[in-house]
């Protein structure tokens, strides 16, 4: 009896169809993404730096991440610099969107000071 309820058993797990893999909101990050967001991060704060919104810590804190992403992925290079451009310059670059800053704090009802400092603060959550 037991023998045969085993036999059951595994025949209707094998004859389950398979579950078909979820479809995610969002489309899944490139490694060239990844640090094309890294260096936009990187060149916002310096730019926040220059206005004299967050400290040098921050954009220390910030290249250490980039090193790490760049040994995982073994990447460099034009990714990183066009996103760290983009960021020195004051725009906030996501995916296929270009913003201003201030623009971006606007939109929240922010200052770009309190803006950039959320930026800095949020590196300590990484």
């Amino acid at each position: 009896m037991r023998l045969a309820l085993c036999a059951i058993l595994c025949a209707a797990l094998h004859a389950a169809p398979a579950r078909a893999q979820p479809v995610l909101p969002f489309p899944m990050a490139s490694p060239a993404d990844v640090l094309f967001a890294e260096g936009n991060l990187l060149g916002l704060l310096e730019y926040c730096h220059a206005q004299g919104f967050v400290s040098a810590a921050a954009i220390d804190k910030q290249r250490e991440a980039i090193q790490h992403v760049r040994g995982a992925e073994r990447l460099s290079g034009p990714q990183e610099v066009a996103g760290r451009e983009a960021g020195a310059q004051g725009i906030v670059a996501f995916w296929e969107s270009r913003v201003p800053i201030a623009t971006a704090a606007q939109a929240q009802g922010i200052t770009v000071a309190s803006r950039c400092k959320y930026t800095e603060l949020s590196l300590a959550i990484r």
